[in-house]
């Protein structure tokens, strides 16, 4: 039995190709035709799902183009949402053997119509799980998220810290002798092929003198080039803060104890010159009987 494919208001078109596999029951409508209890197969004769498309050809194996100038257009629309299912996948997208496999290439065409043009858009508040390394701006994440440009958070960004996962804990020392050694720079950034830096002067730390001084704040990546995590500075500054307390407490301490001394022996002295007036004003007494 051939494919009936219908055109505008159900108009039978022609009849092509093979269903394969099961029941070959169908059913016509008024804006297409509704296979039931069958495989369908599209450059395969054996279908193994409800629609296999077979391309051995450079091309697509589907294509899907939707162009309307009213309403929304959706190109190729995946559904699943079994009640009783373990897990349904609405898009299932898979890329191998190839040079560079892409397993979903997404573009968003007519970028300079306005703001609302998206490669990649959620219309839900849905999770999203990515089991390799992402890259925003490169294609050769080294890390789980690789960003080339400036990244804009409105609500800061969290690291784990919590202590039932940590062992082996000890207390920073030379906090502040550390910070000393530093050598905070005003920079431009170079113009690098396919890195993306901020325009205008920087300020920041050279890596590699800084990993010199505190290495476990530097990184190197896959091609060898360093970078900082500015954020893990804060704890050697806050140990260099507490240190530079310290050593405050200390001298003022020690003041202190100059002060007191220096307080006690001019009362000593205070006394002496006292019991020696007295004794004067005694002799000069004396001496006038």
């Amino acid at each position: 039995m051939g494919l009936m494919v219908l055109t505008e208001q159900g108009k039978e078109e022609k009849e092509t190709g093979n269903f394969g596999n099961g029941a070959r029951d169908k059913r016509q409508s008024g804006q297409g035709t509704e296979i039931k209890q069958a495989n369908v197969g599209i450059g395969t004769a054996n279908p193994t799902s409800k629609l296999l498309v077979v391309d051995t050809t450079a091309g697509s194996g589907v294509y899907g183009y939707a162009r309307r100038t009213t309403g929304t257009n959706y190109g190729v629309v995946g559904n699943a949402d079994g009640s009783g299912a373990t897990t349904n996948i609405g898009l299932y997208a898979a890329a191998t053997l190839g040079t560079t496999n892409q397993a979903l290439y997404i573009e968003a065409s007519n970028p300079g119509a306005g703001a609302n043009n998206w490669a990649l858009y959620s219309a839900s508040q849905a999770q999203s799980y990515f089991a390799g390394n992402v890259g925003i701006g490169t294609t050769s994440p080294g890390y789980t998220l690789t960003v080339s440009g400036t990244s804009w958070v409105t609500s800061g960004a969290w690291s784990g810290s919590d202590v039932r996962w940590k062992q082996n804990i000890t207390s920073l020392q030379n906090s502040l002798d550390r910070v000393m050694q530093l050598k905070p720079v005003n920079f431009l950034w170079k113009n690098v092929t396919n890195m993306t830096f901020p325009n205008g002067t920087q300020i920041g730390f050279i890596a590699q003198d800084v990993e010199k001084v505190i290495p476990e704040v530097v990184t190197t990546d896959n091609n060898g080039y360093k970078g900082i995590s500015y954020e893990r500075i804060t704890p050697v500054l806050t140990g260099a803060i507490q240190e530079l307390k310290t050593n405050v407490v200390a001298i003022d301490v020690d003041k202190q104890k100059q002060i007191d001394a220096l307080k006690a022996e001019n009362e000593q002295l205070k006394a002496k010159n006292n019991e020696l007036e007295r004794r004067i004003a005694a002799l000069e007494n004396g001496g006038k009987r």
